[in-house]
């Protein structure tokens, strides 16, 4: 099920003119669509439309749809960016805060990021044993 904050930034980009291509849960492929201008379908038909009777403004609309930009909206995009200079564990519970994470999500996520600083601290001590004995 999609969050509200997902939601509401699909539809804002909605507004703004970009449609969903494919839709997901956590994710959704956006596609603005374009024709291409309006000036080269008028030279275009202007010199194409007795040999090609439109076929060539609608060749040149289509590839200007298949060319048309787009972008891959996920659900963390939703979110708003953390302080770059906060660590880790700050951003994590900023999160949970926000309620942007379950108690279940929070606890896996805490547990992950305080076992891989044990284990980082860890090696820094057998690193530093070693070079001690080294000399």
């Amino acid at each position: 099920m999609r969050t509200e904050r997902f939601q509401r930034r699909l539809d804002e980009e909605y507004a703004a003119g970009w449609r969903v291509v494919r839709d997901g849960e956590t994710r959704a492929v956006l596609k603005r669509p374009d024709y291409g201008s309006a000036w080269l379908h008028g030279v275009i038909a202007l010199f194409t439309v007795w040999f090609t009777f439109g076929l060539g403004n609608l060749l040149y609309a289509i590839y200007a749809y298949l060319n048309s930009p787009t972008k891959l909206l996920t659900e963390d995009d939703c979110f708003s960016d953390p302080d770059p200079d906060a660590d880790a564990l700050t951003v994590l519970r900023q999160r949970y805060a926000r309620g942007e994470l379950s108690d279940e999500e929070f606890d896996h996520r805490l547990d992950r990021l305080l076992g891989s600083d044990l284990d980082r601290r860890r090696t820094g001590e057998r690193e530093r044993t070693t070079e001690r004995n080294r000399y």
